[in-house]
Formats: C-alpha cells, sequence, structure tokens
C-alpha cells in the first residue's frame, strides 16, 4: 500500500468482522485509534471473515481512511494498492481448509466427526455459529475443546476471533470431533440438526506463520477447572513465531479487583511450535480468573475462572461425637 504523506491515520470497516494490519502495526477499524505511519510504500494483511454462516458466502469488506488533515473517510483508492506474485501466494493461507461432512448419531444428541489432518502443526476448530444457537460443546478426541452458549452479545463485541474457534497443537492423523447439547433437547436435534448442518461452515484449517493471531492457544492442562488446595493447575502456551515473545499470566481473586495476586512472565522462543508451561500451587481455597498478557500489556487470552476447594474435613464437635445413647442420656 502507498502511504502518500507521513502522518496519522484513522481505519473504518463496512461489512463482516476484520482485522488489519499495516507496517506491522495492528490496526483499529472503528476509526478510534489512528496509526503514525510514513511516506511511501508499507504492507498490508487485511483478514475478512465470514459471517454469513454459510460455506459458500462471498464476503465483501470496504475500507476506509481518514488522512493527514482529511475533514473525513473516504474510501482507500485503489491506485493506492500494488501486489507481486509473492503477495498472491501468501493470500493461500487458509487454502487447507478441510469441511467436517457426514456425521454419525452415537447418541440421539451428539454429532460426532471424523477428520484425517495431513500433517501436525496448529489447527483451528470453527463450529456452529449464529444469533439463534444457543448452547453447544465441543469435544476433540475425547477432552473438551469449547463451550459455546448465545449470550445476547453482538458479533462485534466478540473480535474477528471468538468463542465459536478453537486452535490446537494437533499430530497428524485421525481426530474425531462430537458436538452436542448438554441439556439433551430431542426435538431440536431430531428435526432440525440434520437440516441446518450443511449451512453452517464447519471445518478445520491449519494455520501458519502468517496468519493473524500466529496460532497462539493457552490450555489448561485438566479437562475441568475444580482443583483441591495444594494441586497445581498447569497451563500450557503454544505459538508459531520467528523471534521469541513474552508473555504473563495473571491471576486474581473473582470480585476482589483487578489486582493480580499472583503473575509469572515466560518467554516463547523462536519456533514453529513454540512451547511453554506455567502452573500455579493453589495455595488458597477460593474463586479466581486468570488472563494472559503480552509484553506491551494487551490481554491476548482471558479472563478465565477456576474453583480452589479445601477437601480436609472440618474437627467434629465434642457433643457430635457422642453415642446417640450418650446424647440422649445428657
Amino acid at each position: 500500500m502507498q502511504i502518500p504523506a507521513a502522518g496519522a491515520y484513522a481505519f473504518k470497516s463496512d461489512g463482516p468482522r476484520a482485522e488489519l494490519w499495516i507496517a506491522g502495526q495492528h490496526v483499529k477499524l472503528d476509526g478510534s485509534a489512528p496509526v503514525t505511519l510514513p511516506a511511501g510504500p508499507a504492507p498490508l494483511r487485511l483478514y475478512v471473515k465470514n459471517t454469513e454462516g454459510q460455506p459458500a458466502a462471498n464476503p465483501r469488506l470496504i475500507l476506509r481512511w481518514q488522512a493527514p488533515g482529511a475533514a473525513a473517510f473516504a474510501e482507500l483508492p485503489a491506485a493506492a494498492f500494488s501486489h507481486t506474485a509473492a503477495d498472491e501466494a501468501r493470500t493461500k493461507l487458509y487454502a487447507d481448509w478441510i469441511p467436517l461432512v457426514n456425521p454419525t448419531t452415537p447418541i440421539y444428541n451428539r454429532r460426532q466427526f471424523e477428520v484425517t489432518l495431513p500433517r501436525a502443526g496448529f489447527w483451528e476448530l470453527v463450529g456452529p455459529r449464529g444469533d439463534w444457537v444457543r448452547v453447544w460443546q465441543v469435544w476433540m478426541d475425547g477432552h473438551p475443546l469449547y463451550y459455546r452458549q448465545g449470550r445476547g452479545i453482538p458479533e462485534t463485541r466478540l473480535g474477528l476471533f471468538s468463542e465459536e474457534r478453537a486452535i490446537r497443537y494437533l499430530p497428524a492423523g485421525k481426530h474425531v470431533i462430537t458436538l452436542y447439547t448438554p441439556g439433551g433437547d430431542p426435538w431440536y436435534w431430531d428435526d432440525t440438526m440434520d437440516k441446518d448442518l450443511p449451512n453452517w461452515t464447519l471445518g478445520m484449517a491449519q494455520l501458519t506463520a502468517g496468519s493473524p493471531e500466529a496460532g497462539l492457544t493457552v490450555t489448561p492442562l485438566r479437562d475441568d477447572l475444580v482443583l483441591r488446595r495444594g494441586e497445581a493447575l498447569t497451563w500450557r502456551l503454544e505459538q508459531i513465531t520467528g523471534k521469541p515473545l513474552g508473555y504473563r499470566v495473571d491471576l486474581r481473586r473473582q470480585r476482589e479487583g483487578d489486582a493480580p495476586i499472583w503473575s509469572q512472565r515466560v518467554v516463547l522462543p523462536a519456533n514453529a511450535h513454540a512451547l511453554a508451561d506455567v502452573s500455579y500451587p493453589c495455595p488458597e481455597e477460593g474463586a479466581y480468573e486468570w488472563l494472559v498478557k503480552d509484553d506491551r500489556g494487551n490481554v491476548v487470552d482471558g479472563p478465565w475462572a477456576f474453583v480452589v476447594v479445601d477437601p480436609t474435613p472440618l474437627p467434629i464437635l465434642r457433643w457430635a461425637a457422642k453415642t446417640a445413647r450418650e446424647r440422649r442420656a445428657h
């Protein structure tokens, strides 16, 4: 993209959800945070998410900018853009899209898919979406992957990468994905599930180093988040990165302010599969939240909640320890 003059530029978009990077800077698309750009050519990356909920939908997005000294936003001129063959090749990030099709029905309120991944790497699973989608749980290979419940929150507030997707580092080979409603609503599933499935964007795509979030994923290494006091909770941070990246895991008590009670910084090395584990010893019972921030202070994961309980039995009162006969005599 050709920047005509050095200065601060603001950007807005009309259409589906999108993410924009210019000259390596992540740009807000609501016009609220101008970015300072030098004059001359600047690399541009634009990611648009299909929000139509249908595999064949063709998303259309209009991008506008407010140049230095301009009174209003205007559409970006086509003459400002150019691309090379290498640029065009990079538009094939999501070529390895594998749709989830032909589900089986092991139990009436479940649909089970099998997918064979051609290679190991960071894979994104895109699940059912839409305002009318109620409660879903998605499991992969026998473990819970994510939970989706409609909360009346506008899609735009969830950002480009919302709870309808999950990223995991997966080995090559066969994987089993299961969708089900925990409430087991037989009417919904029996009467509409099979009719609606073909209209959803449901499948997997491999992420590369050029993907918007570079495959960052933070996973607690257990299926439930209720721990005994003294039992450690471990998080695994994984990412594709061409340079070392620092993150900080912050822990805070629920409903007691935002100040962290525990923090630990970790650095992911430059690697196609950078990995680091962080553990918290859970010394006290209570309700907690964790979140992960990058070195610039931006929240990149969370907040998510967990609970620590103390299973130590309470001491038995002296009176309660007496036998029934002794209590009657008393």
